[in-house]
């Protein structure tokens, strides 16, 4: 093809593309008139590369997809507007110029990392339905919502660092009861307090050696169990505490009140003791005093007191075994001075011969009334013997003998003796005193001897044995 004159393309070709000597593109329009290509109509289509070495600039600042829809939109501030989504294939979003950047946000599927600090201006934090989550101000943050903490890897929330000289503190708002929880510097206790902030006394203090303290307030609670778990004790309604187990106490057992009293709910009673003696053993109808008791003021008793524990050495069996026979004894003390009074009624026991032991007839078993403990009878000084119903068999003396064998029908002359009491013609009412040169001895076994002839069963005969000793 040649060349065509700018006279030639006017007139010959219309709608053709062309170039004057001003260097501008132009066009002919349906008038034959050449129009510069900045003004087309419609919008043109380019198959190959534009290259513009000066740039491009668009006059209406919009860059628009193949539908005409806005997709970038510019501003004379340098500012660009992405109408839909912006896909990053690379996943770095950088700070700086084209010669000198820094990657500031890492993309990875679905994940965000941020390489240096995120600073949010309108200083909340929003969830995905737009509800405020987070909210800062300055370096405090507030929580509106629930706060959850997992804890996956190590279950652990700390709150401040391992440095003294601040209270780390846990606040819990409320109009009526605010109450605060963490480390009372002050004090190095962890304490909970009902109020806005620690005080010199907390509520409750636990401190470094675990004890726990309630300085101002009570504790109240129904049970106290042991660290497997078995009730201990159970406090009750009223103030009543129940021990599931033995109750030690390391100090004094004090009652109070306008009418305090012990009471025992086992009907089986109660015993009194220490780890290896009993003191007092209660039951439904008695009490028993197993060890001395020293009063030092009046001792009243309203009712009936029985002492069964003040007595002496038990009878030998040789006696106690006669029908209708009674030995009975009893020792009682007033300061230093000991009594020792001794019952009998020899009915059922036999008489063999002169100067013979009575007891049971034809026992093998000892006739001893009694043995004399010095700890329990005293030292014997004085004593008597009073006949209370006359005996069927005149003539009853009293001895002492160092041994236990004495036996019915033996003669008190085979034990190593000695006459305490000659008794001779008795009737009642007859008082016979001590032998002063014959008192009984410190473990002497008292027997009873008749000096009368003849062999007969005894079917009557009382006496009251009375002797006084000293507390060693």
């Amino acid at each position: 093809m040649g060349t065509l004159t700018a006279n030639t393309i006017s007139t010959t070709y219309k709608n053709l593309l062309f170039q004057k000597a001003d260097n501008k593109l132009y066009y002919t329009n349906a008038s034959d008139v050449d129009t510069e290509i900045t003004t087309l109509a419609s919008p043109m289509a380019f198959t190959g590369k534009i290259t513009a070495t000066a740039g491009i600039e668009l006059d209406n600042n919009i860059i628009y997809a193949s539908d005409g829809g806005t997709t970038i939109t510019l501003d004379t501030s340098d500012n660009v507007a992405i109408t839909g989504d912006l896909i990053v294939t690379g996943n770095d979003i950088k700070s700086g110029n084209i010669g000198s950047s820094t990657t500031a946000i890492t993309l990875s599927s679905a994940n965000v990392a941020i390489a240096g600090d995120l600073t949010v201006t309108g200083n909340d934090i929003k969830s995905n339905g737009g509800t405020t989550a987070l909210t800062l101000s300055s370096d405090d943050v507030t929580v509106v919502g629930d706060l959850t903490v997992t804890g996956t890897s190590s279950g652990k929330l700390t709150l401040g660092s391992d440095a003294d000289g601040t209270d780390r503190t846990i606040v819990f708002g409320h109009s009526t009861l605010k109450t605060v929880m963490g480390i009372d510097d002050d004090q190095d206790v962890f304490a909970i307090n009902t109020d806005a902030a620690f005080e010199s006394a907390n509520d409750l203090e636990i401190d470094a050696s675990g004890n726990v303290t309630i300085p101002t307030g009570e504790l109240r609670i129904t049970k106290i169990a042991y660290t497997d778990g078995d009730d201990a004790l159970t406090i009750n309604d009223g103030g009543s505490l129940t021990s599931a187990g033995n109750l030690t106490l390391g100090g004094h057992l004090l009652f109070g009140g306008s009418s305090p009293y012990l009471q025992f709910l086992d009907a089986q009673g109660f015993i009194l003791k220490s780890e290896s003696a009993t003191y007092i053993t209660a039951s439904s109808s008695s009490i028993a005093i197993t060890k001395g008791v020293s009063i030092s003021n009046t001792l009243t008793a309203t009712g009936t007191a029985s002492f069964t524990g003040n007595k002496g050495t038990d009878p030998g069996t040789g006696i106690t075994g006669g029908t209708g026979t009674i030995c009975k004894n009893m020792v009682e003390r007033n300061g230093d001075i000991i009594k020792t009074t001794i019952i009998v009624d020899v009915t059922g026991l036999r008489h063999s011969a002169a100067a013979d032991i009575i007891g049971v007839d034809g026992t093998s078993n000892p006739c001893y009334l009694t043995r004399v403990v010095t700890g329990t009878n005293g030292a014997i000084f004085s004593g008597r013997m009073t006949c209370l119903e006359q005996p069927t068999v005149q003539d009853m003396d009293l001895y002492g003998a160092s041994e236990s064998t004495g036996v019915e029908d033996g003669a008190i002359s085979s034990l190593t003796e000695k006459q305490i009491i000659n008794g001779g013609t008795q009737s009642a009412g007859t008082v016979t005193l001590f032998d002063n040169a014959n008192l009984p001895a410190a473990n002497d076994y008292l027997y009873f001897v008749c000096q009368s002839s003849g062999d007969a069963d005894y079917s009557a005969g009382k006496f009251l044995i009375e002797m006084w000793g000293t507390a060693s």
